[in-house]
């Protein structure tokens, strides 16, 4: 009796997993190295990648709207004006507070003088009634100054919010623009494995030889790693 024995046997088993096509090769067929002797339906694979590559243009757009939202150099810069303009105004209004508070006053001192001495008949109505007058002038013009420096302080405290939310914004930004970054390349990262895994949807034969076994028929579903072939060398 003689035996007939092969120099080496090769298994081919699913590299990934899917859905493995009908395998028309018989035991006994011979074929060379290079041929493809299986496929895996790649539908599942470009789909995923499809939907990969619109969620990656998603993300790109999102981080060109946070570009566009970053607020610029000359917004920043005018915001810094309006603080200093808001401050100008603000001590312009103090200062002509302080004036119209001394007048005030010299005015108050002036009508309650001019009070005694026209009870006292020493001086006319015409002098009293200029000191009255004067006096209720300078309390009105009081209250309008108070409310104008009052309005002078709210708007510099806006304008230095403006600017405060301006300037942080730019930190809010670049953290926005990071995360979607770091999205964006884990993203890249799944599409270069599909992609990888696209590329093995072929399955060829590693050596020249005979099929020995077919461990598969029609087509399924099936894990990486179960066998398909084998082939002697």
């Amino acid at each position: 009796d003689g035996r007939t024995r092969l120099g080496q046997t090769y298994t081919i088993d699913m590299p990934i997993t899917g859905t493995v096509e009908r395998i028309n090769l018989e035991i006994g067929d011979t074929v060379e190295a290079g041929d493809v002797v299986a496929r895996i339906d790649r539908y599942p694979l470009e789909q995923k990648i499809r939907e990969l590559e619109a969620m990656i243009d998603q993300a790109e757009a999102r981080v060109t709207g946070v570009d566009v939202a970053k607020p610029k150099e000359v917004d920043i810069t005018s915001a810094s004006i309006r603080v200093r303009e808001s401050e100008d105004a603000l001590q312009i209004a103090r200062k002509r507070m302080a004036e119209v508070e001394h007048n005030l006053q010299q005015a108050e001192r002036d009508f309650e003088r001019a009070q005694k001495l026209r009870e006292d008949g020493v001086v006319s109505q015409s002098f009293y009634d200029e000191a009255e007058v004067r006096y209720k002038s300078l309390t009105e013009q009081r209250q309008r100054t108070a409310l104008e420096t009052y309005a002078a302080e709210k708007s510099l405290r806006l304008s230095e919010l403006a600017h405060t939310r301006l300037v942080d914004s730019i930190d809010d930004n670049e953290y926005q623009r990071a995360e979607h970054r770091s999205g964006i390349e884990a993203l890249k990262a799944q599409l270069a494995l599909l992609k990888h895994d696209l590329l093995k949807t072929e399955i060829k034969a590693p050596v020249t030889g005979p099929v020995l076994e077919k461990f598969v028929e029609n087509s399924r579903v099936l894990n990486a790693g179960q066998q398909l072939l084998e082939i002697g060398d």
